[in-house]
């Protein structure tokens, strides 16, 4: 989820959004989705960990790609 930025960095809204989007995502067949806080304008989540958001503790963006199995 890009722009955690513009909602303060607020684990609610990032909870709310992602059960949002999973229940969108049910029926789609995906075997797995890994919803991750980022901020492309400041890097938040995407190459490191970010401090704005000690809440969350799943991987880094960057980390979760080159990691997906193809």
């Amino acid at each position: 989820m890009n722009k955690i930025d513009l909602v303060a960095y607020k684990k609610e809204c990032f909870d709310r959004i992602v059960g949002e989007y999973l229940g969108f995502a049910a029926g789609l067949g995906f075997t797995s989705i890994i919803p991750i806080p980022i901020s492309a304008r400041y890097g938040d989540n995407v190459v490191d960990r970010s401090a704005h958001t000690k809440w969350y503790h799943g991987p880094c963006l960057l980390g979760h790609l080159e990691s997906v199995d193809i």
